[in-house]
């Protein structure tokens, strides 16, 4: 209702080619509905954030899968590694 109020008029919305919003999906479903022209692009921290806890958690997973098997050490001090790469 905040981007009809905001855009009352249909060529005004027609006009809008992207918004640029955080992950939420009742923003974008709404942003989706009233402007369906428009391309959604999600803001760069918010994609970045849910990158690196997508890779933490897989790290996480592998470290305590290699416990179980009897090496835990093999990836103890690579979280640097996975979030920024080997060569940094």
């Amino acid at each position: 209702r905040a981007l009809e109020a905001a855009l009352p008029q249909e060529a005004q919305r027609r006009a809008v080619q992207a918004v640029a919003m955080d992950m939420s999906a009742a923003y974008e479903a709404s942003v989706r509905m009233t402007l369906p022209a428009a391309v959604v692009v999600f803001d760069k921290f918010h994609v970045v954030k849910m990158l690196h806890e997508a890779i933490e958690k897989t790290r996480r997973s592998e470290a305590a899968q290699m416990a179980k098997q009897g090496d835990p050490s093999l990836l103890k001090g690579t979280r640097y590694w996975w979030l920024k790469g080997v060569d940094k």
